[in-house]
């Protein structure tokens, strides 16, 4: 990969949002980073700034379980927060989770973010990588590709709603994976990948 490509990778959050249901991934795969990610039987593993946050077991993305969002008279930030995660400095990888709105409207937006700590308790912050995008009526996936500097050890996902309106909204399959194009095949490996002829 290029120098020039590098340092956009470097500075520029790639962002792709899809819609519909059809584009909801579990998040129970191999390499995700991300405790809980799919909320299958609780709310484990994760911190919440209110109770406005609630488990839920139907209607979600994927799997049984899914987070509920509800947002009437309340001032301030509504957050859910992951654990804290060990991470390998210089890496690329990607970020998301899978969101939809049930009822009202989210006026100012809810925030998926990834903080980055040079500690590897998550203590001493670094940055923060911010991926916005607005809550549809169906099942939404927000994905982010970023490079963890090279101070990094530890990281954390972090959903923030501002909204000033009531809303109702489903949170679901979370996940931190390595990049897909990590290296443009650089290291000879393509095991990742399946090839047919056409």
């Amino acid at each position: 990969m290029s120098y020039l490509l590098r340092a956009l990778a470097a500075s520029v959050a790639v962002l792709v949002a899809t819609n519909g249901p059809a584009d909801a991934r579990s998040c129970n795969i191999a390499g995700n980073l991300v405790l809980n990610c799919g909320f299958d039987v609780d709310s484990a593993a994760w911190n919440f700034t209110t109770d406005l946050l609630t488990w839920v077991g139907n209607d979600c993305s994927t799997g049984p379980g899914c987070l509920t969002l509800e947002r009437w008279d309340f001032a301030g930030a509504i957050e859910a927060i992951s654990t804290c995660m060990a991470v390998s400095p210089s890496t690329y990888r990607v970020f998301g989770g899978s969101f939809r709105l049930d009822s009202g409207a989210v006026s100012s937006g809810c925030f998926l973010s990834l903080a980055q700590f040079s500690d590897g308790n998550c203590v001493t912050f670094l940055s923060e990588t911010l991926a916005a995008r607005p809550i549809g009526a169906t099942w939404r996936e927000q994905l982010v590709g970023h490079l963890i500097s090279g101070a990094t050890q530890s990281a954390l996902l972090k959903l923030a709603c501002f909204s000033d309106v009531e809303f109702v909204a489903r949170i679901d399959d979370f996940f931190y994976l390595p990049a897909v194009f990590v290296d443009g095949f650089d290291t000879g490996n393509s095991s990742a990948w399946s090839f047919t002829q056409p």
